[in-house]
């Protein structure tokens, strides 16, 4: 499983600062295991890396899935600086499943106020509130 998920808000907090936008990039491994990248996006200049993916975005919420015809390099989707905090979570959607690793990049990545603003017509409020850290132990690489 390889789904990649962007959500509207952020889900994580940076000093009590969120960011417009928040990637996340979910692997599973072929024990069933789930990881997730959270990338954390703020408003700047266009992101070209994802203007193809954002070429195919509807006008509306839809049901039907999108085909992206041309292969997206997630690897690009990271930012330079790779400073990342690592924490034991779960899912943001449900069923919310436990034992997910996170690993969140403390460097965002840019978009244009007009990708966000073309995605944030589509999903307007698609975020989980940010939640209580629950004595999770976060370590900072």
């Amino acid at each position: 499983m390889n789904e990649n998920h962007i959500k509207e808000k952020a889900l994580h907090q940076f000093n009590g600062e969120q960011y417009d936008m928040e990637l996340h990039l979910v692997h599973q491994d072929a024990n069933g295991k789930l990881a997730v990248l959270g990338v954390m996006i703020q408003e700047g200049k266009e992101n070209e890396k994802l203007a193809s993916v954002w070429d195919l975005l509807p006008k509306e919420e839809t049901e039907k899935d999108i085909s992206v015809k041309e292969p997206v390099d997630l690897q690009a989707l990271l930012p330079e600086d790779q400073t990342s905090f690592h924490y034991n979570g779960s899912l943001t959607t449900p069923p919310c499943t436990e034992e997910v690793k996170w690993i969140v990049f403390e460097q965002p990545i840019e978009m244009s106020k007009e990708q966000i603003q073309a995605f944030q017509r589509i999903f307007p409020d698609n975020h989980r509130p940010v939640q209580p850290l629950n004595e999770r132990e976060i370590i900072k690489n």
